[in-house]
């Protein structure tokens, strides 16, 4: 995992997985939704095939979109 954020709205933490080299274009990233308690509710809830990540880094909620930080790009989901 490279960064964790808190969705207040849904209480679940969004975390974003590289799940390869930090700078690969490699289709292999993706975003985990997890329970305040811990329990992972999707482990790839966005992955590389469907939203089109390599290495995820940041990421930011703002008006109902999730931005995230990927490579050269930022994202929208």
């Amino acid at each position: 995992p490279r960064s964790a954020l808190h969705d207040t709205e849904a209480d679940v933490y969004l975390v974003s997985n590289t799940n390869g080299g930090l700078v690969d274009a490699d289709g292999n990233g993706f975003i985990s939704r997890v329970a305040p308690d811990g329990t992972v509710l999707a482990l790839k809830w966005i992955d590389g095939a469907s939203g089109g990540l390599d290495a995820p880094k940041g990421m930011a909620l703002s008006n109902d979109k999730l931005y995230v930080a990927d490579l050269k790009v930022v994202r929208s989901f």
